[in-house]
């Protein structure tokens, strides 16, 4: 048999005086309940209280973002038709020497430039990493050699380029291959 709380001493007056003062200035927290005038003492309060579920707080709900539209890859068909050379590349950029920092920032206003000028394909060139930088790195073949061109997938995935790219593919042969991408550019949004 569960044991029983020892029911407290009914309030004295000062003590039901300083009750009703906190009541009437406290506020509350989700749903408006009307503030009794006098709390009856426990032993009037119903024995059989069902178990009620406790109350879960609720998570803060982060502030309406747009959120970016999702990147894709370009259509098998035209990369297709750009290795045959039935359509043809719009612009390029040359990244090559560059740090990454303002290769990042090139590529970035390159990208911008392109959509303003209502470009649709442009080709990225990253550069395969120098075969002597790879002969240097030894049995860490994947330190230092090609950085721009690992880094790129990466950075079209930012938020801040997601808004200027649809999609993205490794270049045929003919556009420098490994070391060269061709970037599809997404329609400028009208405004007004």
């Amino acid at each position: 048999m569960p044991r029983r709380r020892p029911t407290p001493p009914p309030l004295d007056p000062d003590d039901r005086m300083l009750w009703e003062r906190v009541a009437e200035q406290a506020k509350p927290l989700r749903r408006k309940a009307p503030v009794a005038a006098e709390v009856p003492p426990r032993s009037e309060a119903p024995r059989a209280a069902k178990k009620k579920r406790p109350v879960q707080a609720r998570k803060a709900e982060p502030a309406v973002t747009a959120k970016p539209p999702p990147l894709g890859a370009i259509d098998h068909r035209l990369t297709q038709r750009l290795g045959r050379g039935l359509r043809q590349v719009e612009a390029r950029i040359d990244l090559h020497g560059m740090r990454q920092g303002e290769a990042q920032e090139a590529l970035y206003g390159f990208l911008t430039r392109a959509q303003l000028r209502g470009l649709g394909l442009v080709l990225v060139i990253t550069g395969k990493g120098s075969v002597s930088a790879r002969e240097e790195a030894g049995f860490m073949p994947d330190r230092d050699v090609g950085i721009l061109r690992r880094a790129l997938p990466q950075w079209l995935a930012l938020p801040r380029f997601r808004p200027l790219v649809v999609g993205f593919a490794p270049a045929h042969r003919r556009h420098g291959g490994e070391g060269a991408v061709y970037v599809q550019i997404r329609r400028a949004a009208k405004r007004g």
